[in-house]
């Protein structure tokens, strides 16, 4: 792929940033068509990025880690 050439980078990376960007239209004659839009990408890039890899369990737990806390405190 000449674009991925031209940029230094991988052609599976170029096409995971196009396939993120696309995004299916609707013409005037009611005929679907596809187009990248850049912005598009960006976003759900971000979005993905938000959900990748592993959770914190602490906020899950965070009114366990609390009650805890507080037992502790009575006890002593």
């Amino acid at each position: 792929m000449k674009l991925a050439d031209d940029l230094a980078r991988n052609t599976r990376t170029i096409s995971h940033e196009v396939e993120r960007g696309t995004v299916r239209q609707i013409d005037t004659f009611r005929k679907p068509y596809q187009k990248y839009f850049p912005d598009v990408s960006a976003r759900v890039y971000e979005e993905n990025r938000l959900h990748c890899g592993a959770h914190s369990t602490v906020m899950e737990a965070r009114n366990f880690i609390e009650f805890t806390e507080e037992k502790i405190k009575d006890e002593n």
